[in-house]
């Protein structure tokens, strides 16, 4: 079953309200986290870029930034406050690269793909260090827009032979950090 994801035509922009609540928020404690594992130089795709607020950090931060997102709400917001980016619509499946990236970020993402295999494949040609993937952890419902919550125990099995390592949970969500 295909979901309508229509968080971005129901409530705008949403992630730069929430960048703006500031740093005890929980939703800025995982950006946080996700963008201290990067350094200040190098090249990023930004898999599930939603409106593009994290793009803008990474660019901030001195990173060269990609992103892709399946939504075309999100992909005109994150054009519209985002310069300098190279924003794409396209879903996880469709993702055509042309060039490798230093490092990859699947940010609050992975739990909205209805098959996760096509982001393996991805990092597996085109991720030439890591990944940071931030998801929901097990054991809670799906929500209206996720088709599976990933265990870490999932994640190490999905991304054989290559290294997991969890980086924090909180609240509802965890990050792992996936090297080549």
């Amino acid at each position: 079953m295909i979901k309508i994801f229509d968080k971005y035509e129901k409530w705008g922009a949403y992630h730069w309200n929430w960048i703006g609540r500031g740093s005890e928020h929980w939703y800025n404690k995982m950006v946080a986290l996700n963008l201290n594992e990067f350094p200040p130089t190098g090249s990023v795709l930004d898999i599930g870029c939603g409106d593009g607020v994290t793009c803008k950090l990474l660019k901030d931060k001195g990173l060269e930034v990609t992103g892709f997102d399946s939504n075309e709400d999100a992909v005109n917001f994150a054009k519209s406050r985002v310069d300098g980016v190279k924003i794409e619509l396209s879903s996880i499946e469709d993702i055509t690269l042309n060039r490798n990236y230093d490092y990859f970020l699947a940010q609050d993402s992975i739990e909205h793909f209805e098959n996760i295999t096509p982001l393996v494949d991805l990092f597996i040609k085109h991720c030439d260090k890591f990944m940071i993937i931030s998801t929901d952890i097990t054991g809670y419902e799906l929500g209206k827009y996720e088709y599976h919550n990933y265990s870490l125990e999932e994640l190490v099995e999905l991304f054989k032979p290559f290294k997991v390592d969890k980086l924090y949970q909180f609240r509802k969500v965890y990050g792992v950090k996936i090297s080549k």
